[in-house]
């Protein structure tokens, strides 16, 4: 089963907030499921990623719409590490 970190718990509820605000509620309702979807098929399929040792060992990176899905693998499955806009600053959000 797939966990969120704190800073990826947070990154969603930016995402989530931003959505609604800018782009509605039926937009953010579904937007909020598709990355469900996508965290229980990485969750399954845990290798879809590529690697993204540049952030950090043992990482993986998968791109859904917009964002980034930083995170790796555990005993339970994967737990998700960030959740970044692909126009951020990657290294910044990990220093």
């Amino acid at each position: 089963m797939y966990s969120l970190s704190e800073k990826a718990t947070t990154d969603l509820d930016s995402i989530l907030d931003y959505s609604i605000i800018n782009l509605g509620v039926e937009v953010m309702v579904e937007y909020h499921h598709s990355l469900e979807k996508c965290f229980a098929l990485l969750d399954e399929n845990p290798d879809l990623g590529v690697t993204a040792d540049h952030v950090c060992a043992n990482y993986l990176c998968f791109y859904f719409r917009s964002h980034a899905i930083f995170y790796k693998k555990n005993a339970n499955g994967i737990l998700i590490v960030r959740l970044l806009h692909k126009s951020m600053d990657v290294q910044q959000h990990f220093n």
